[in-house]
């Protein structure tokens, strides 16, 4: 706080001076937060006494002699606010500019022109003083409040901490050495001078005598920990320290942000955040164990967006990695487990993907694959014609040096599944459901990601063999995992896929498609099991976007002919003739017709057929309905090398595929458990193709790995 009073001795008496009292923000940019004008009157003869520095803490108070009486200047909170953020945008705004915010603010376009003056004269003087030396008032080697808690939090643990201590706690603040060590003393001088009796400092010969027992410990536990190359587990009263002061950081950036933002929803958002975190922080504290402190703070920071939240993600990583826990990440999906023979926490994800081992020989069985003995490639699977062609459009589509690579199999002879509502409503009716033959094709697409796979993108798909819908291609389900940062990337390969496969089906003589945008259960996931927390899911609005546009690519890049969310198919004076017509596997009339009518409008009891036929054609007319009629352009088929399709028992139907994913828990919530999934089922799919002699085992000459004995290769779950 600093006081200037700028005195007039010549020719002023009884003229009015105006006290301009200036509010420093104590925010990380210093900006001056208010202006108040107050008159005192200046006599030759009687003096005023000044107001005690303690009462305008916080503020600098300037002098200002002028001939006239200036009004009083008030600013609300509000005002304040947004004629901060206005100058942190711009500090010298034109007139027009300052009578925008005038107009905003509700504030005399005279007293924001006023404002902005004092606000650069007061930031001037402030840049000029702090260049060369710290803020009047602060010493040289001060802290802030943040790190004098963390200092505080370690004198407390020990009042003589070792070099290694300090060094550590350098590369935390990002100061020099001597800082540290001078308040470490001087803490202890303090202590001293208060009465306050401390424990002896330990000599040098018993620093010695400890630090030659840690470096020669020859128990077999240290031996195991060093040939698998692990180091010893840091305290928890470090890990624990440097994690709730990485933390604190974070709330300082979030509180910075909440001073900025005018926008009132995002402001409430930000508050909730703010709030959030304080609660996870207050939480952190409390913990007494690694584990559990990794779990609550990661459980705190999942989901959350923004280069803040993604580095304080990456940096407490660091420290868990460096505390001895695995990779330092958190998977509620994979706990972390401690090993019985050497101690070590780790993943059983990071020992089947091969990140545990060190190369060497007679490793503890906590770092040998498990799971998988070798590492098979999602190109070790056979192409059939269908991934062949569908490789060369997104091929075509799609720049990019990311390696992505499509396989397809195929399930003849499978009938469709109309849904329990509809089969409950031709129960009710005493009819028998229509029986439509289809051959189900699952598309996975696959990237590399250094090194490894992700399946990051799947689609389920019908194609019709009765004569009354054998030119109809359907989409069952498609989905996702957003694992590719590069959005634009992400959707060209999606629509290059959709598009690619509608253009296949075309050339085989199929003319008719359609779709329903139908969103996923947020609790669940069509084709995966979990989805990334950042990943939103999708509502049947933006779905109805996306495939609008989808379906105008398509007519640009030839494949699609014309489309439209209206039924034009046949009218039928007959009801059950209707409905053979609508209905499809998992179709959007199924849903209308057991779901709506039956379920919802009758309640579940036999209804007149002309009622419900009646009822159809009013849902027939309706508008903007999330189904969409392709009709698409005809081709004649590209030469492709003659190759048989590619069958599967795991990948038979939605049905058979999940339960599978969730009899084997693969999972794809995060990065490492997505890839371990799909090195789990690349493995798979390619023991079942060898065992059903539909290729050649790709490691037959290869000598079986080292394998730990309490494990065997898990089989297909279809076996």
């Amino acid at each position: 706080m600093t006081t200037m009073e700028k005195k007039e001795n010549d020719g002023v008496t009884q003229e009015d001076s105006v006290i301009v009292t200036v509010a420093l923000d104590s925010s990380e940019t210093g900006a001056f937060l208010a202006i108040d004008e107050t008159r005192e009157q200046v006599g030759s003869s009687a003096q005023e006494p000044q107001e005690s520095n303690a009462a305008v803490d916080n503020e600098a108070i300037v002098a200002v002699s002028t001939k006239h009486q200036k009004k009083r200047v008030w600013c609300s909170d509000e005002q304040l606010k947004y004629l901060c953020k206005c100058f942190n945008k711009t500090p010298s705004p034109s007139m027009e500019h300052r009578q925008r915010i005038a107009e905003k603010i509700n504030m005399d376009l005279e007293k924001v022109s006023r404002w902005f003056r004092y606000r650069r004269g007061g930031k001037n003087r402030e840049d000029s003083e702090t260049v060369s030396s710290a803020p009047e008032g602060q010493k040289e080697d001060s802290f802030t409040s943040d790190e004098l808690w963390m200092l505080n939090a370690h004198y407390e643990k020990d009042k003589y901490p070792y070099r290694s201590t300090i060094e550590i706690i350098v590369k935390l603040l990002k100061c020099s050495y001597n800082k540290v060590y001078n308040w470490f003393r001087n803490q202890r001088r303090k202590d001293k001078k208060n009465g306050i009796v401390l424990s002896p400092k330990p000599n040098e010969k018993t620093k010695r005598t400890i630090c030659d027992k840690l470096s020669t410990s020859s128990t077999a536990e240290e031996k195991k920990r060093r040939e698998n190359g692990s180091s010893p587990d840091n305290s928890f009263e470090s890990l624990h320290s440097r994690i709730i002061f990485r933390m604190k950081k974070l709330l300082v950036k979030l509180h910075a942000k909440l001073l900025e933002q005018l926008d009132e929803k995002l402001l409430e958002q930000q508050r909730k955040e703010h709030k959030e975190l304080s609660d996870v922080m207050d939480n952190a504290k409390t913990q007494t164990s690694s584990l559990e402190l990794m779990k609550v703070v990661f459980e705190g920071l999942k989901g959350k967006k923004g280069e803040s939240f993604a580095e304080t993600v990456m940096d407490c990583e660091a420290f868990f990695r460096e505390g001895g826990l695995c990779c330092g990440k958190y998977f509620d999906c994979d706990p972390i487990q401690t090993c019985a023979t050497c101690g070590d926490q780790f993943h059983p994800v990071c020992r089947d993907l091969g990140r545990r081992s060190n190369g060497g020989e007679n490793q503890c069985p906590c770092r040998i694959r498990q799971a998988m003995l070798f590492k098979y490639r999602s190109t070790d699977i056979p192409l059939d014609p269908c991934a062949t062609f569908l490789e060369k459009c997104v091929k075509n589509w799609v720049h990019t040096n990311r390696k992505i690579a499509i396989r397809v199999t195929t399930a003849e002879n499978m009938e469709a599944d109309f849904g329990e509502d509809f089969e409950a409503f031709y129960a009710k009716m005493k009819k028998n459901l229509p029986v439509q033959k289809i051959r189900n094709k699952m598309i996975f697409v696959f990237t590399d990601d250094d090194g490894d796979e992700i399946l990051f993108f799947a689609m389920l798909a019908n194609e019709y063999k009765d004569a009354a819908k054998s030119d109809l291609m359907t989409i069952r389900y498609l989905d996702s995992v957003s694992f590719i940062n590069d959005g634009d990337l992400r959707t060209n390969v999606y629509n290059s896929v959709v598009l690619g496969y509608m253009g296949y089906t075309a050339s085989i003589g199929y003319k008719k498609s359609h779709f329903w945008a139908c969103p996923p259960d947020p609790k669940d996931s069509y084709l995966f099991r979990g989805r990334p927390a950042w990943q939103p899911v999708p509502t049947e609005k933006r779905l109805i976007k996306w495939y609008t546009t989808l379906l105008d690519l398509g007519k640009t890049r030839g494949v699609v002919a014309e489309y439209g969310r209206d039924y034009e198919g046949p009218q039928e004076k007959k009801l059950f003739k209707q409905i053979e017509h609508m209905i499809c596997d998992g179709g959007y009339w199924n849903e209308i017709i057991g779901k709506k009518l039956f379920i919802e409008t009758y309640g579940g009891s036999q209804p007149i057929q002309q009622h419900v036929l009646s009822d159809l054609r009013a849902e027939m007319t309706l508008k903007d309905k999330p189904i969409f009629y392709i009709d698409l352009i005809s081709r004649i088929m590209i030469a492709i090398e003659e190759l048989p399709s590619i069958t599967s028992e795991l990948t038979k139907t939605r049905d058979t595929w999940k339960k599978f994913l969730e009899d084997n828990e693969l999972d794809f919530t995060y990065r490492e458990t997505a890839k371990y999934a799909t090195a789990f089922i690349i493995q798979t799919l390619i023991r079942e193709l060898i065992a059903t002699g539909q290729m050649a085992d790709p490691h037959a000459n290869s000598p079986a790995p080292e394998c730990s004995s309490d494990s065997s290769p898990p089989t297909s779950s279809s076996s």
